[in-house]
């Protein structure tokens, strides 16, 4: 019996026949896949386990995953807590918290990212989530671009009647790594957590909006905070947490957070 392996299409899975494959990759744009003898490789190529992707770096964000990878400085991903993550300054997993089953998020506005800011999604070795997930973001304005973090796909923030963009993009940011994160889980791939280094998104609006707020803020900004009060239910409904860590620590960090010359 073959199983076949969906990684860039409709919707990313191990399927056990062609027919069911091709009606996910037929028409889709740049579509991978590959057929396998047995269901744990298909599962691996799903997930890019020990699977070398454009930049010769490793992916994967879920149990399983072969956490002795090199990211942008080489610096190497331990499988104890104390991790150290491109700026060789040392993480403390708090209790319960998995690295591995993390999908980690950030916005930035600097010079690197005016006149708009960024937002990115990364797993714990800092590779792009989404470049292969950009069906789940047609919504958002996604680029390719050179960051002194390495090449990454971004999500281009701009509202309307806001000088400092970075909120924004945090926003954006953790709407994107949420709806990836319950994609996955709906293809039985488990995501535990959501990380960010934003107070705002992890303590406030993905909680709750101010009647206030809805006022002043630009009304597309008002549905995404909605949306992303929705989708934390859905996430957290689903077993999964958002959790708060320090930027300095943040694998999907994208530099300074405000405008630095």
């Amino acid at each position: 019996m073959k199983f076949y392996a969906v990684r860039n299409g409709r919707i990313p899975g191990v399927y056990h026949s062609w027919t069911e494959c091709n009606l996910q990759i037929n028409g889709f744009p740049k579509a991978i896949y590959k057929s396998f003898e047995d269901q744990q490789s298909a599962n691996d190529f799903v997930l890019c386990l020990n699977t070398q992707i454009n930049t010769n770096k490793q992916i994967s964000i879920v149990e399983h995953f072969n956490t002795n990878t090199q990211i942008n400085t080489n610096t190497q991903i331990n499988t104890n807590t104390n991790t150290q993550i491109n700026t060789n300054k040392q993480i403390s997993i708090v209790e319960h918290f998995d690295k591995n089953k993390t999908i980690y998020v950030d916005g930035g506005f600097n010079k690197h990212t005016k006149p708009n800011a960024f937002g990115c999604v990364v797993n714990c070795t800092g590779q792009d989530l989404i470049i292969y997930n950009k069906h789940l973001l047609s919504d958002m304005l996604i680029k390719h671009v050179s960051l002194p973090v390495g090449e990454r796909d971004v999500i281009v923030c701009f509202f309307e009647g806001v000088i400092q963009q970075n909120n924004n993009a945090e926003l954006l940011s953790m709407i994107a790594g949420l709806r990836i994160a319950i994609h996955y889980i709906n293809n039985g791939f488990h995501v535990k957590h959501i990380a960010s280094d934003s107070k705002l998104m992890v303590e406030f609006w993905s909680k709750y909006i101010k009647p206030e707020s809805i006022e002043l803020f630009d009304s597309k900004k008002v549905e995404y905070i909605r949306e992303l009060i929705s989708l934390r239910r859905t996430f957290e409904n689903l077993g999964g947490t958002i959790v708060k860590i320090s930027g300095d620590v943040n694998p999907a960090d994208l530099g300074f957070h405000v405008d630095k010359k």
